[in-house]
C-alpha cells in the first residue's frame, strides 16, 4: 500500500481555489488516506472524491488546500475496501529452525515429536520411532501459510458451532527457549460452507 501511494502522480491540476466541492465528491468522499511520516508530528490526510470514468481519474485534494487534483483512477484498486483488507490474516508466526517439539492430539490419538539435531526428528508418542524429517517440515510450512479468511470481532458462533472447546486437532509448538509457552493452535468445526474451520 504504501509502495502505491509512493508512486501516485497528478494528472492534471484541477482548481487551485475550488469552493464547491461537492462538484468533484469532495464533500463526501469515497476515501480519506491520512499518513503521518516519522518524526513529523503533523498528519497529513488525501481527500478522495468522485471518479470520471470516460477520463479515467479521480478528483483529490489535501485536507486543508483549497486545491483539487486529478489523480489516475487506477489509484483506487490499490485502495483496501475494508478493514480485512489490511489486517494480518496470519494464523501463526515463528521460525521454523526454533521448533523443537511439536504435539498433535487428536481426540482418539495423541503424536509427539522431538527435534533430536538439525536433520534428525523423532516420534515419542505414541511410541519412540524415528520421524520423517520432511513431512514434519511440510507441517510446520502448512501452519505458517495458513490464513484468516474471516475474522470474528463482532458476531462470535455459539461452541457448539465452532467446535474450539473440543477441538478434533490441538496443536502445541515448543521453541527452543523452554521458558516459553507453547505455541498452541486449535482446529473446530468447519464452517458452514464447508470451505474453512474454526481456529
Amino acid at each position: 500500500l504504501l509502495r502505491n501511494l509512493k508512486n501516485w502522480k497528478i494528472k492534471k491540476f484541477v482548481s487551485e481555489n475550488a469552493v464547491d466541492l461537492a462538484k468533484y465528491g469532495l464533500n463526501d468522499p469515497q476515501y480519506m488516506v491520512s499518513l503521518k511520516v516519522d518524526k513529523t508530528p503533523s498528519i497529513k490526510t488525501l481527500i478522495i472524491g468522485k471518479e470520471e470514468k470516460m477520463e479515467k481519474g479521480v478528483y483529490a485534494m489535501v485536507k486543508g488546500s483549497q486545491r483539487v487534483v486529478f489523480l489516475e483512477s487506477s489509484i483506487l484498486k490499490n485502495l483496501p475496501k475494508k478493514l480485512y483488507d489490511v489486517r494480518d490474516k496470519a494464523v501463526v508466526k515463528f521460525d521454523k529452525d526454533d521448533i523443537v517439539k511439536v504435539c498433535l492430539k487428536y481426540r482418539d490419538r495423541e503424536l509427539e515429536l522431538v527435534k533430536k539435531s538439525e536433520n534428525l526428528w523423532e516420534m515419542t508418542k505414541p511410541r519412540r520411532l524415528k520421524a520423517d524429517r520432511y513431512e514434519v517440515n511440510n507441517l510446520l510450512w502448512e501452519l505458517l501459510d495458513l490464513e484468516v479468511k474471516e475474522f470474528l470481532d463482532k458476531e462470535q458462533p455459539a461452541p457448539e458451532i465452532h467446535g474450539i472447546d473440543d477441538p478434533w486437532l490441538l496443536m502445541k509448538l515448543w521453541k527452543k527457549d523452554e521458558k516459553e509457552e507453547p505455541i498452541v493452535v486449535a482446529l473446530g468445526n468447519k464452517t458452514g460452507d464447508g470451505e474453512g474451520v474454526y481456529v
